[in-house]
């Protein structure tokens, strides 16, 4: 009698470890399932929109030229239509940013800018889209290009 007793606890331990086994194996199945199902969202790109006349960006965010001792950084700038741009004196000697009419500076008067000692900067707001000439009016051998898109 000892034998059917212990046989029918081995019968019953093994059908529960059949039964735990089972169950573990559809909640992993499940689970990954699961975790592999993902949404695709497709967007569309926003249009581009000019913003208002009156909006200022925060200046260390603005698009910016750059003068150094050697002259401007680079021949040519590309920025936004619609936002100011910084000019940064970050030479050793003034700077009299100016439009490229020179010396009469009266097509684009916006461009012309008060003398910038050395680690100064002022802004202007570019008239429209278009390809602008500068210079530094005190070293006429510095200029650069402008294009506002």
């Amino acid at each position: 009698m000892n034998e059917t007793k212990t046989s029918r606890i081995f019968m019953v331990v093994a059908a529960l470890l059949v039964v735990i086994g089972l169950a573990a194996a559809a909640y992993v199945l499940l689970k990954d399932n699961s975790e592999e199902t993902k949404t695709v969202v497709k967007t569309e790109q926003a249009p581009e929109v000019e913003p208002p006349a009156d909006y200022k960006v925060p200046e260390p965010l603005l698009p910016t030229i750059v003068f150094n001792d050697s002259g401007f950084s680079q021949p040519t700038y590309t920025f936004p239509a619609g936002i100011e741009v910084r000019v940064d004196n970050q030479s050793e000697m003034n700077l009299e940013f100016s439009s490229a009419d020179h010396p009469t500076h009266k097509e684009h008067t916006e461009m012309n800018l008060d003398v910038l000692k050395p680690g100064e900067s002022a802004t202007f707001k570019p008239a429209g889209k278009g390809t602008y000439g500068f210079h530094d009016h005190l070293h006429a051998q510095y200029d650069g290009t402008l294009i506002i898109q």
